[in-house]
């Protein structure tokens, strides 16, 4: 009886270390599954936002081999373009602003590149507070600079009327069929308007063709 007992107690303790064996092997070739698995893996360098990934199945692709492009959420700046007028008016510091996503972001200028290319000139604008999340490189938008400070001014097109009166003077219509010379002051201007300080009220009409047939007249009688 004691033999019988002390054989199944070695035959038991020969069957536990074969399970053992058997939970080691299994163990062994898992991790080696989890290693093969992790090599597997495309790991980003950075974090930041996948802009480019088109993989392809049965593809091999070897150790430090570029995948996708990545761009980084933190850094990003703007180049824009702007006319040669402003070239004297646009200072690093400047602010900026445009719409996106339904919100107006803050811009600052932060480089101004004075080579005229074009009739236009190169600038670097930052974020002034965090960039949105769905901003990626390469997008474009209309960027709105501001100069000044905002005022309400009154505003009259440039025209050919200024070749000959030098912007001194304009022939205001009186509504009843003639046009009077009227001396006026202008102020600051752009490409398409200028600025009236004084001679103009809201609302007035005057000639914006040439007036080199009649600058020397006080008065324009104009027929229909």
């Amino acid at each position: 009886m004691n033999k019988n007992v002390k054989k199944s107690t070695r035959d038991n303790k020969t069957q536990i270390q074969q399970i053992n064996k058997s939970i080691g092997m299994m163990q062994r070739n898992l991790d080696m599954i989890h290693e093969n698995i992790d090599k597997m893996l495309v790991r980003a360098p950075v974090s930041g936002m996948l802009s480019s990934f088109d993989p392809v199945i049965g593809e091999t692709y070897s150790s430090n081999q570029t995948v996708a492009k990545i761009d980084v959420q933190s850094g990003f700046k703007i180049k824009g373009q702007v006319d040669e007028y402003y070239l004297s008016s646009v200072k690093p510091g400047q602010l900026a602003r445009f719409s996106f996503d339904g919100k107006s972001v803050a811009l600052k200028v932060k480089k101004v590149l004075p080579e005229v290319v074009n009739r236009r000139f190169e600038i670097e604008l930052i974020f002034v507070d965090e960039v949105p999340k769905s901003v990626t490189n390469g997008q474009s938008m209309q960027v709105q600079l501001e100069l000044s400070k905002a005022q309400r001014s009154l505003l009259i097109p440039r025209g050919n009327y200024f070749q000959a009166s030098g912007g001194q003077y304009v022939f205001v219509l009186d509504g009843k069929g003639e046009a009077h010379k009227r001396y006026i002051k202008l102020g600051n201007q752009n490409p398409s308007y200028y600025q009236v300080l004084e001679g103009l009220s809201e609302g007035e009409k005057f000639i914006s063709s040439s007036y080199e047939t009649f600058k020397n007249y006080e008065i324009i009688k104009i027929k229909n």
